[in-house]
């Protein structure tokens, strides 16, 4: 496999050519000029994904494989700032510490139960011994 990378559009694009397919084309003029028209329209792919992308492109990757069949990827998101996955992440944030102050409470709660319980089965304890 043949690849190279480099921006289009601006986004970071990913060109591969089967090594398979760059023979086929050493030895058939045809097969030479399909791939040589394809690469050619290339940006154009580009230009028209950036456009009709809902979101932000990241990268772009196209592969031609050993038949001459072209196959195109692209990724993107919704948030290119970040800005959603850090109110998320506080969010996230927030939510475990009012679990763990939730649980501690209980912890404590549990704890002077405890206590309290040993307590009366000490006053238990002496009242039994008084006997």
């Amino acid at each position: 496999m043949n690849t190279g990378t480099t921006s289009m559009q601006g986004v970071l694009t990913t060109v591969s050519v089967s090594g398979a397919f760059l023979k086929k084309c050493m030895n058939d003029s045809e097969k030479a000029k399909y791939l040589e028209e394809n690469l050619a329209a290339l940006p154009d792919c580009a230009s028209y994904a950036v456009s009709h992308a809902q979101g932000t492109l990241t990268s772009i990757s196209y592969e031609i494989d050993a038949n001459g069949n072209i196959t195109g990827i692209s990724s993107g998101t919704n948030d290119p700032d970040g800005k959603i996955a850090k109110e998320n992440a506080e969010r996230r944030a927030k939510e475990k510490k009012a679990a763990e102050e939730k649980a501690a409470e209980r912890r404590k709660e549990k704890k002077a139960e405890e206590e309290k319980a040993a307590e009366r089965r000490a006053e238990r304890k002496e009242r039994m011994a008084d006997f």
